[in-house]
C-alpha cells in the first residue's frame, strides 16, 4: 500500500499544477495571427503621354526685315549700279539676327564662280567667274564670300577699279571677318597695281591709251524703241523675252544673258542691255528689226575706268522653227580683248 501511494504522489502533484497552465493557455488569446494575401497594388493612372523634348531650333530673322531686304535685293538687281541703295541693303542685313541665310541658287551661282576661277587661265575664262559672281551677289547682296571672290576675278581680269570695289564691298558686309586684315592689304596692292599700269601708258614713247570716252549724252542714254502697229504687231511678237546664250568650259555649260527685248507702256518694243557689273553702263546704239532679222549694239561704259570701253555687236536671223536666234558676235575693248563669234540664242 505504502508503493502504491509513494508511486502516484509525482503523478498528482503534476496534474495540480499544470491543470490550470493548460486552461490558461486555452483561454487565452493567440498573439499571432497569419496575415491574409496581400491585394495587389493598383496600377497607376495612365494619363497623355509626353511627347519628347524636340530640338530646339535656331530662331528665324524677324520677317519685317525679311520682307524688307526682299524689297531692297529685287530694287537692286533693276538698278545694280546704285551704290546706296546696295550700302544700305548690307547694313539692314548686318542687323538682323540672326544673319540671313543665302539663298541656295546664290550659293550655286559663288561656287560655279570660284571653280571658273581656279580653273581659269585667260580673260575670257576669269569673265565666266565675273558672270557667276555678279549672279550671286544680285541673289544675295549681303553676302561678303561672294564679293570678295568677284573682286579676285575682277584683279585677275585686270579690272582694277572694280575689284577695290568689290573687295571694299566684302569688308563692309563683313566688318568682323578673320581675314579683314588681308583683304585691306590686297586692296593697298591692287591700288598700285592700277598706279604702274596708268603710268605704262602716261610714259613717253609708251603705247597710248584708248582716249577716255566722254560721259553718255542724254540721248545715248535713251533707248532705242522700235514703234508697233497693227500691221506689224504679230511678226515684232517673235523678238520679245529675255534672250541667252550658252557656254561651255571643261564639260560645265552655262547660261549668259545677252539682251532682252521688252515693251513700253505704249506698246512699243525696246532693247534692254544685260547685267554686268555694277559700275558698267551700257547705251544701245543700235536696234533694228527687219523681217527675221535683228541688229542690236551695245557701248559699255566702266564709270570707275579712265579710258575703258567696250562694244558688242549682234547680227541674227531667227532659225526656220522660230526658236532660236543665230548669226554673228563681235566683241571689241579698249585693251584689245576682242572676239568674232558665231552665236546660237535662245529665250528663257
Amino acid at each position: 500500500m505504502k508503493a502504491w501511494v509513494v508511486s502516484i504522489f509525482p503523478i498528482m502533484v503534476s496534474a495540480v499544477f499544470l491543470t490550470p497552465l493548460v486552461c490558461h493557455a486555452q483561454a487565452a488569446p493567440k498573439r499571432w495571427v497569419e496575415p491574409p494575401p496581400a491585394a495587389p497594388l493598383p496600377l497607376p493612372e495612365q494619363g497623355p503621354r509626353q511627347p519628347h523634348p524636340q530640338k530646339r531650333q535656331q530662331p528665324s530673322p524677324p520677317q519685317e526685315k525679311l520682307k524688307l531686304l526682299r524689297q531692297y535685293t529685287e530694287k537692286l538687281r533693276q538698278e545694280p549700279a546704285d551704290r546706296n541703295l546696295r550700302e544700305k541693303t548690307i547694313a539692314l542685313a548686318l542687323s538682323m539676327k540672326p544673319s540671313p541665310p543665302t539663298p541656295e541658287e546664290a550659293e550655286r551661282h559663288i561656287v560655279r564662280g570660284i571653280a571658273f576661277l581656279k580653273k581659269g587661265s585667260d580673260p575670257a575664262e576669269y569673265r565666266k567667274a565675273i558672270l557667276e559672281l555678279e549672279e550671286a551677289i544680285s541673289i544675295a547682296p549681303w553676302n561678303a564670300a561672294a564679293y570678295y571672290r568677284l573682286g579676285e576675278a575682277q584683279e585677275k581680269s585686270g579690272l582694277y577699279a572694280e575689284a577695290i570695289k568689290s573687295l571694299k564691298l566684302s569688308l563692309l558686309a563683313a566688318p568682323n571677318a578673320k581675314n579683314a586684315r588681308a583683304v585691306k592689304n590686297r586692296i593697298y596692292a591692287i591700288e598700285v597695281d592700277m598706279e604702274v599700269a596708268t603710268s605704262k601708258h602716261a610714259r613717253p614713247g609708251a603705247e597710248s591709251a584708248s582716249p577716255t570716252p566722254p560721259p553718255f549724252t542724254e540721248h545715248e542714254k535713251k533707248l532705242p524703241i522700235i514703234k508697233v502697229t497693227a500691221h506689224n504687231r504679230a511678226p515684232l511678237s517673235l523678238f520679245e523675252g529675255a534672250w541667252y546664250y550658252q557656254e561651255t568650259l571643261r564639260g560645265e555649260s552655262s547660261a549668259i544673258h545677252a539682251f532682252t527685248i521688252g515693251k513700253t507702256p505704249d506698246g512699243d518694243l525696246v532693247a534692254m542691255p544685260p547685267r554686268r557689273g555694277a559700275d558698267s553702263v551700257a547705251a544701245v546704239p543700235v536696234f533694228e528689226i527687219s523681217g527675221r532679222n535683228l541688229k542690236i549694239y551695245f557701248q559699255w561704259k566702266v564709270t570707275n575706268e579712265a579710258g575703258y570701253w567696250k562694244t558688242e555687236q549682234y547680227d541674227l536671223a531667227f532659225s526656220e522653227d522660230g526658236k532660236a536666234l543665230s548669226g554673228s558676235y563681235s566683241l571689241k575693248t579698249s585693251k584689245g580683248k576682242n572676239a568674232y563669234l558665231d552665236m546660237v540664242l535662245f529665250r528663257k
